[in-house]
């Protein structure tokens, strides 16, 4: 199935786009049509037909996503919702188009989306890679109804019966399917509410977490018992993991301790399995630094799995059986990255990019190219 992808916003300098191409008017087109907080927007152009999602965000800012394909139409908007809804997740996850505010808001960190390259990119191929799985799901998009005027619109929620909903998406040139609560698993109050609450706790845990940085910072400039710096390091390492599960994943942390690692998250069989984090010694054979991701019977295995090294390297892609598979390598000490496929934790087919310096601002403002 071939399979085309745009990301796309109204962000703190403007609408952007990428790939910037010829689409920019039927994407502005979805958010002028779009009137619930997240929507799907079906727009269909002869044989091709746009899967569009918007989110709205503060302030009248957006996000958006698109799948493009070519003579085909899909059938299964309730998973299309919970793809797109999963992304926004993963992007506030990463923290480099999006991230929470102080009020439990998702708001935009990036200006322009040219710059997050190799964010796109990994989001690119995962939003292809989870649209894929619905070829099952296709039907052939059947010929163009010349009764329906060509800009007509028509909009249902998403609770509507399925079949009008899949049919109007083939017929009408732009089909919206909206949802104005639980676009996030839980209504819009319940799910501040919770924010709030857990943005109060990750305050305190910055707060303690600053406090510990002070102590080991005093400590290194007495020159006192080494020994000490040593523990208190561990404990600010400790304290960023909880944070990380307080904030993001708000579930009984266990810890758990090997040669290898440190280990905090659950458990199965004495071995970890599931979502948690792992902390490396610093004389690391590899090393590295942590681990975020899911683990299964002991061994690293996610399609998101996220590992830091001490030299600023890191990996962010897919890993099965502790060893990389697809994904970005980024390497801090020539600044460059790689994309593509691994083979035994080394690229093996893909492309590095080399990062140069296109441009510099001063106080928003180009002072030379």
């Amino acid at each position: 199935m071939n399979i085309s992808t745009y990301i796309f916003g109204l962000f703190d300098n403007g609408y952007s786009q990428y790939p910037n191409d010829y689409t920019r008017s039927i994407f502005q087109n979805f958010y002028e049509n779009s009137t619930a907080p997240a929507q799907i927007l079906v727009h269909r152009d002869g044989a091709i037909i746009y899967y569009g999602y918007i989110r709205k965000l503060e302030n009248r800012r957006y996000i958006g996503f698109s799948v493009v394909l070519n003579s085909l139409m899909l059938t299964d908007f309730k998973e299309m919702f919970s793809i797109f809804e999963k992304t926004i997740t993963n992007l506030v996850v990463n923290g480099n188009l999006l991230q929470f505010d102080d009020k439990g808001n998702i708001v935009p960190t990036v200006q322009h989306l040219y710059l997050e390259h190799a964010e796109i990119s990994h989001f690119s191929k995962y939003l292809r890679n989870e649209f894929a799985r619905l070829e099952t799901s296709c039907k052939v998009l059947p010929p163009i109804s010349y009764e329906i005027a060509k800009d007509e619109i028509r909009k249902f929620p998403i609770s509507n019966d399925e079949d009008e909903i899949i049919e109007a998406s083939s017929k009408y040139s732009y089909c919206v399917i909206f949802k104005q609560t639980d676009f996030d698993g839980q209504t819009m109050g319940s799910y501040r509410s919770t924010l709030h609450r857990l943005n109060e706790e990750k305050e305190a845990l910055e707060k303690k977490n600053s406090s510990l940085k002070s102590d080991i910072i005093s400590l290194r400039n007495k020159q006192r018992n080494t020994t000490w710096i040593a523990v208190l390091s561990v404990v600010v390492a400790i304290l960023g993991g909880i944070l990380y599960f307080k904030v993001l994943n708000p579930a009984e942390v266990t810890k758990y301790e090997t040669s290898d690692f440190l280990y905090y998250g659950p458990l199965n069989n004495k071995r970890p399995h599931g979502e948690g984090v792992a902390f490396y010694p610093t004389n690391d054979q590899y090393g590295r630094r942590y681990y975020i991701g899911n683990f299964k019977y002991g061994e690293r295995q996610d399609s998101n799995a996220m590992l830091y090294y001490q030299n600023g390297d890191y990996f962010y892609g897919s890993m099965f059986g502790d060893k990389f598979q697809d994904g970005i390598f980024y390497s801090n000490s020539d600044n460059a990255h790689f994309e593509g496929r691994f083979v035994n934790n080394k690229p093996y087919d893909g492309t590095w990019y080399i990062h140069e310096i296109s441009y510099t601002l001063k106080e928003g403002q180009i002072i030379n190219k």
